[in-house]
């Protein structure tokens, strides 16, 4: 049985390949992070999770300094 740590999520949200996960998977991440606040479809998840990560590696760079 995997866990969310056993997944890498950034990558997979660079390479496009969240949306090849099952919903048990992409579940484990969303339970991790509170965001399943009501039963989604499929890709209401992906996208949900999409922009989690999106917005987390907004603020990473944002905390490193680098500005456009």
């Amino acid at each position: 049985m995997k866990t969310c740590d056993d997944f890498d999520w950034v990558q997979m949200f660079h390479k496009g390949t969240l949306e090849k996960l099952t919903v048990p998977a992409l579940n484990l991440f969303l339970d991790r992070h509170y965001l399943a606040h009501s039963k989604m479809k499929r890709a209401e998840e992906v996208n949900t999770i999409k922009v989690w990560l999106a917005n987390s590696e907004y603020h990473k760079i944002q905390q490193s300094g680098i500005r456009d």
